[in-house]
């Protein structure tokens, strides 16, 4: 009788402890940090590269530069919050286990957000490999106008991984397309106690709230913005050059160099939504 109730009094306890892991997982932060290398002109053999971070909590996920993070600490400290564009622009966030994403796009000087539903019909090989610690497996799939291939892990049982690719047993921890213009790379991990407050660098932009548009209405703005980028501004405008000096040049001539820029570095990371700029 003794033995019984003890027994069964130490399953009461596993089960109490159990519940309270579950319960404490649930109200983390699971953040991971991958290097991004990516070509902003695909005829150049030169990569662009940056530390971004995926969050996964219960309820949401959210991917962004590390810069954010870094300014947003600056801002908690000081007070004070310098808005610098990240060398990888793509900010969003979706629901954990759904492919309803949200976008945050900034064209100067507007904040705008767009909504998508984005799915990958993974194929998942039997070809596996180790990253770092984990063991992984192979899978590729079909998106944005390229063919990518992923390498998963069910040892991190999060179905999630950077940008807007998820859907995999495991999460995402290698991923590049087929002309390598994007290599995403995990570097690490860390639990955080809380859920991470977001608002001020993603959901909003210093204080301001986005403005919801329609991607017909996003490549409008992006054909316009390269007509005419210079509409805001009036008389001459100081730039600096390569080597750092400034230099003055009027509004004509910032035009004909800001479409310049543009027809050349139009890789975004899903090529099928690359804007046909008219020709010079």
């Amino acid at each position: 009788m003794y033995i019984f109730v003890q027994i069964s009094f130490m399953k009461k306890a596993i089960a109490i402890i159990f519940l309270f892991l579950f319960v404490l997982i649930q109200s983390q932060t699971h953040r991971f940090f991958y290097t991004v290398n990516f070509k902003i002109d695909s005829l150049s053999n030169e990569y662009v590269k940056d530390l971004v971070v995926l969050d996964v909590d219960k309820d949401e996920t959210k991917f962004y530069s590390n810069d954010f993070l870094t300014n947003d600490s600056i801002r908690i400290e000081t007070g004070e919050y310098e808005f610098s564009y990240p060398k990888f622009k793509s900010s969003l966030k979706r629901k954990t286990g759904t492919g309803e994403n949200t976008s945050y796009i900034t064209l100067s000087p507007l904040y705008y957000s767009l909504k998508t539903n984005d799915i990958q019909h993974w194929k998942i090989s039997d070809e596996t490999k180790n990253i770092g610690n984990f063991k992984a497996q192979k899978a590729t799939a079909n998106f944005g106008g390229r063919h990518w291939e992923a390498w998963f892990s069910t040892e991190l049982p999060f179905s999630e991984g950077p940008y807007k690719f998820r859907g995999l047993p495991g999460l995402i921890l290698e991923l590049k397309d087929s002309n390598e213009n994007y290599l995403f790379s995990f570097v690490g991990n860390k639990n955080l106690a809380k859920k991470i407050d977001t608002t001020f660098f993603l959901e909003n932009m210093n204080k301001e709230k986005p403005l919801l548009i329609t991607d017909q209405q996003w490549k409008k703005l992006q054909v316009d913005y390269f007509i005419n980028p210079m509409k805001d501004f009036d008389g001459d405008l100081i730039v600096e050059d390569k080597n750092g000096n400034k230099v003055k040049m009027n509004p004509r001539e910032l035009t004909i160099r800001t479409q310049d820029h543009l027809r050349k570095n139009n890789n975004p990371i899903e090529i099928e939504k690359a804007i046909h700029y008219p020709k010079k």
